[in-house]
């Protein structure tokens, strides 16, 4: 979240241009959150702090629960369409994990796409509840979130 503070008021100030070189061939490395609990912790606090991006990250946010959470409202009322919808958001997303996979030299998995799939869903269609549930995130620490007025975009530190 405080990352996230700085760059944006360094973009906003106009004493400074923030520039982004695109190379095709860089990568990051990073060690993963530990075990499914981290990775969720870990995907929440990312979310806080882009939720102080303003309302086009917002709306962003509201596309993709909308695009995860249909499918599973679907399945009560058409489960071949939900079947339908799913299979082309799992193979859209395994088409586009594949490309990154191969620049990188590796082989994609099924079973890795179906888990990654099942979590991400599960992950975006909760986040919402969560956020608003429990607005602040620990982290190192520290707490950064809501607050007591429950504001996510208001970045309080204890």
């Amino acid at each position: 979240p405080r990352a996230f503070s700085l760059i944006r008021a360094i973009a906003e100030s106009p004493a400074w241009e923030l520039r982004f070189p695109a190379d095709a061939h860089a990568t990051v490395h990073t060690l993963p959150a530990e075990g499914i609990a981290g990775t969720f912790r870990q995907r929440r606090r990312w979310a806080q702090g882009g939720v102080s991006g303003g309302a086009w990250v917002l709306a962003l946010y509201a596309a993709v629960f909308v695009a995860h959470a249909l499918p599973l409202a679907a399945l009560a009322m058409a489960p071949a369409a939900a079947a339908g919808a799913w299979a082309v958001k799992t193979l859209a997303d395994g088409a586009l994990l594949a490309q990154v996979l191969r620049r990188q030299g590796e082989r994609p998995r099924a079973w890795a796409l179906l888990g990654m799939e099942a979590f991400a869903t599960l992950y975006v269609v909760t986040l919402p509840i969560v956020m608003v549930l429990r607005p602040t995130v620990r982290w190192k620490g520290r707490d950064h979130g809501g607050g007591a007025s429950g504001d996510p975009r208001r970045n309080v530190t204890r």
